[in-house]
């Protein structure tokens, strides 16, 4: 008896890390490293932040040190969901089709304050972000 109550214990303890994990989205997973062009990035980059929000799930680019864009004839604002770690990701986007932002945040909006210290150190995530929330 002693042997189910401790399996039970642990699969109460197991799922919800799974659940916690599931819960952010990888762009790396989404094969944007195996792209044949820079508008094929985009557009991988723009299903993957549609499916964050669509889902309610974070995003993150750990594991991504460069992304090169091309923004095309049909370029949409990508949407950024609710948590958004960027992990220090250099992002460089061709754009000769037209002005338009690349990111935004369509739900709500909050006003956010960095100083020249953390725009410095390159400190954008979101803990450091929260104290001026």
């Amino acid at each position: 008896m002693m042997f189910k109550r401790i399996t039970l214990a642990l699969l109460f303890y197991l799922v919800p890390s799974v659940a916690m994990v599931a819960k952010t989205l990888y762009v790396r997973d989404y094969g944007i490293h195996n792209v044949n062009n820079r508008i094929d990035a985009y557009r991988i980059l723009l299903k993957c932040h549609q499916d964050a929000v669509a889902k309610g799930c974070s995003i993150s680019y750990k594991g991504i040190d460069n992304l090169y864009l091309e923004l095309p004839n049909d370029v949409v604002t990508i949407p950024l969901p609710d948590i958004t770690d960027f992990a220090g990701v250099t992002i460089t986007v061709e754009n000769r089709v037209k002005d338009i932002a690349l990111f935004s945040r369509s739900n709500r909006r909050m006003p956010v304050t960095v100083n020249k210290e953390e725009i410095d150190n390159g400190l954008f995530c979101e803990e450091s972000l929260k104290k001026t929330w």
